[in-house]
């Protein structure tokens, strides 16, 4: 298999006119990575196509590119095709464009961080238990409130933490 274009949608279309504006179809056919993307990006996507066409499975290649100014993330999966005689014939490559997830990730474990610094920082105790009253989180206050430390109450269950005591009579 020699890597050459013989075929690309029209979303693979689209990503490669962000490169390169007004490009088509026939501008694409028979040429190779290395003549359409940047260095910074073939050198992730090689190791993928290399090992696919080594092992005849398919093969994935996660991507973080810096693009003015910007962080992209994509995810690369390449899949050998074989021809009658068991040979790999060519590779079919499938891009999924995880930016816009991972962005959104990204802000939501900012924003969990936040709140678990409000929570963690509050004069008040503050306890996190599960569905089935174990416990998750316990801030300063709690631990000092309920005389155990975080490592020791999570895991464990309420009744079992707080035991039957004239101190915690539950």
């Amino acid at each position: 298999a020699d890597l050459r274009f013989v075929f690309l949608n029209s979303s693979g279309i689209e990503g490669l006119r962000a490169l390169y504006p007004g490009f088509s179809l026939a501008d694409i056919i028979g040429k190779r990575d290395e003549d359409l993307y940047p260095e910074a990006i073939v050198k992730y996507i090689r190791p993928a196509q290399q090992e696919a066409l080594r092992t005849g499975r398919p093969a994935v290649a996660l991507q973080e590119i810096d693009y003015e100014g910007q962080t992209y993330y994509t995810q690369l999966i390449y899949t050998p095709l074989f021809d009658e005689a068991g040979k790999i014939e060519r590779l079919v490559g499938m891009s999924f464009d995880l930016t816009e997830m991972r962005r959104a990730q990204a802000a939501a474990e900012a924003a969990l961080a936040r709140h678990e610094q409000v929570l963690d920082s509050m004069g008040e105790g503050y306890v996190l238990l599960d569905g089935e009253m174990r416990f998750l989180k316990v801030n300063a206050v709690g631990e000092r409130l309920l005389g155990a430390s975080q490592a020791q109450l999570v895991g464990r269950g309420f009744r079992e933490a707080m035991g039957t005591s004239a101190e915690h009579p539950l």
